[in-house]
């Protein structure tokens, strides 16, 4: 798996990440990242998409989406106690990527 994932993400070698679970078909990232793991996420009619998110492959999609679960835009990636932020990312093709910080009060 490590190796699988250095090659999709080579910006991961030599950084010191940890694996904390396993893959599953159950659920994807972008639906951990919403803390749902019990069905897909992706904006197209064969997976969840939330209601008022337009169903397409767009940030504009995405932020639409998080926003549904009370997520707002902000101006940097800094931490906050009590706050979990999102960074919501798009690769060279344009396509959108989530990652998820969580830091307590």
């Amino acid at each position: 798996m490590r190796s699988y994932l250095e090659v999709v993400f080579p910006h991961l070698q030599g950084t010191g990440y940890d694996i904390t679970s396993p893959a599953t078909p159950d659920y994807n990232c972008i639906a951990w990242v919403a803390g749902d793991t019990v069905r897909w996420w992706w904006p197209n009619p064969f997976y969840y998409w939330p209601q008022g998110a337009p169903l397409e492959e767009t940030l504009a999609a995405f932020v639409q989406a998080f926003a549904t679960l009370g997520f707002i835009s902000c101006d940097d990636d800094t931490v906050e106690p009590g706050f979990e932020k999102i960074a919501l990312y798009v690769n060279s093709q344009g396509k959108p990527r989530v990652s998820k910080s969580a830091f307590g009060p």
